[in-house]
């Protein structure tokens, strides 16, 4: 998701003496008194512009060395970068556009209140059978790449925020991109005494469990792949580590997980590398802080190693 936007802006200087007065300007191309412009070489006499230092013969050299716009690709001299991906500028023009969030290109609002462009609702991961096909792969991914992983019988469905959130019985965070469930059926047993009716002994036991993992559909393929493996993350915890209570530790876990599997699956694939630089930077205290913390613990190194010593801090975990 593409962040606020801070102001960062470029202005040319008008030079308005003469090259022959020789003042020295940092950054110039000289030759004795001679200027050259650092766009096309050309040796400049009379007047000329500056840019961060560097002289140029004219507006459209200048205008060659300006960042140019994400999205109407022209040359800015006043930006607005991203803050979740500094590759991101904006032109003052199309700044305030709506923003896709999750690639940062220009989109459109849905009913649901998401920001979505045409590719990546074009790719997004809407049927029921694609999503269940590559829930299996990453899983079976998973286990294969860190050995993280249980053998549940894990009920798995996509859905729709409202869906998800009716599932939460809880307001949806605009952020939150799939959900965990382990529920347990219980069975109490209980012994009377006939005479007085007091009870004597109570027990109770699992009689049973279901395991279900439900995630947004209509995400992009990257996006899915970070919340199907963060999801199946909190089913090998709750396996393992079902006495890590602090959900600072749960979640920023699940994400350190996903950021380690992003990291050595996906490559130089720029969509994976944009989710890891927003996990990096999450400011959310118990998702953002909780990943950091977990971050420190396992280091950075390789994500084998890190996910090694990931799991020689958990409690439990194997």
């Amino acid at each position: 998701m593409v962040g606020r936007v801070y102001f960062s802006a470029i202005f040319p200087v008008l030079v308005l003496f003469s090259v022959l007065t020789g003042f020295p300007l940092q950054g110039e191309r000289r030759s004795g008194n001679a200027v050259f412009c650092t766009a096309c070489s050309r040796r400049i006499s009379g007047r000329y512009l500056i840019l961060q230092g560097k002289p140029y013969c004219s507006r459209k050299c200048m205008e060659s060395a300006l960042p140019k716009c994400s999205v109407c690709g022209k040359p800015s001299e006043k930006t607005w970068v991203a803050q979740d991906d500094p590759r991101k500028v904006f032109c003052e023009r199309c700044r305030d556009l709506p923003k896709c969030d999750y690639c940062g290109n220009v989109g459109r609002r849905r009913s649901d209140g998401t920001v979505i462009c045409d590719s990546c609702e074009r790719e997004a991961v809407s049927d029921p059978s694609q999503a269940q096909a590559i829930f299996r792969e990453l899983r079976s991914e998973l286990r294969s790449v860190f050995d993280i992983g249980t053998n549940h019988r894990i009920r798995f469905s996509i859905v729709t925020p409202s869906e998800l959130a009716r599932i939460k019985k809880s307001p949806l965070d605009p952020r939150q991109k799939g959900l965990f469930q382990h529920e347990k059926q219980m069975r109490t047993e209980q012994t009377y005494n006939k005479r007085t009716g007091r009870t004597i002994s109570r027990k109770t036991s699992v009689v049973g469990e279901k395991f279900s993992i439900f995630v947004l559909g209509n995400l992009p393929p990257p996006e899915f792949r970070h919340a199907v493996i963060h999801e199946l993350t909190h089913d090998w915890m709750s396996e393992y580590c079902p006495q890590i209570k602090d959900p600072a530790v749960r979640e920023g876990t699940c994400e350190f997980v996903a950021w380690c599997f992003l990291r050595k699956t996906g490559g130089r694939d720029p969509a994976m590398q944009a989710i890891c630089r927003r996990l990096e930077n999450n400011q959310d205290p118990v998702y953002g802080g909780g990943f950091r913390k977990m971050r420190k613990i396992a280091g950075s190194s390789s994500p084998d190693q890190s996910i090694a010593r990931l799991k020689s801090f958990l409690p439990g975990a194997r």
